[in-house]
């Protein structure tokens, strides 16, 4: 997977709203956004759904979905994560400098996951690749169906060839 690395332009760019009264599907959005990616778009003329960095306060929206999707996989016998690395503070120990980034429609939180520069904990022999490391990927089981965790993949690779990442 690409390793994201933010530069400010990039970033805005990400950030940047738009109204979703003036386009109506899609591809006007795109049109009339120099610049703009498939990642901000208007589904349907009428959900924004776009992929950010998390702010602090948005963290503990990120963690519930993560919370919920443990629940589903211990229920379905999946023993994929341990609930004591799916707490805010031992994730931010465990990963060195985490970046925590989401995905919303509608400015709900429906998904996220975390990127790193380096891995030193499952890939210590890779520090100096041109890489970025992606962990705890999760959708809202609420919002399972909707093409987003392709969307959000589409996205890390945009944004690891925007950063000059190999992919």
């Amino acid at each position: 997977m690409p390793r994201i690395r933010s530069n400010g332009r990039a970033q805005r760019r990400r950030q940047a709203t738009v109204s979703c009264n003036t386009a109506r599907t899609s591809e006007e959005l795109i049109a009339r956004r120099p610049g703009a990616r498939r990642y901000n778009e208007v589904i349907e003329g009428q959900y924004m759904f776009n992929i950010r960095k998390i702010e602090k306060a948005e963290i503990d929206e990120y963690m519930k979905i993560l919370h919920l999707r443990y629940e589903w996989l211990k229920k379905n016998d999946i023993g994929m994560w341990k609930l004591e690395n799916l707490e805010k503070e031992s994730m931010i120990k465990r990963y060195e400098d985490p970046m925590f980034y989401g995905a919303f429609e509608n400015n709900e939180c429906v998904g996220g996951f975390i990127l790193l520069e380096k891995d030193k904990r499952y890939w210590p022999d890779n520090l100096e690749d041109r890489a970025y490391y992606f962990h705890k990927f999760v959708v809202h089981p609420n919002h399972g169906r909707k093409g987003y965790s392709h969307r959000i993949l589409e996205w890390v690779k945009e944004y690891g060839k925007e950063n000059k990442k190999n992919i």
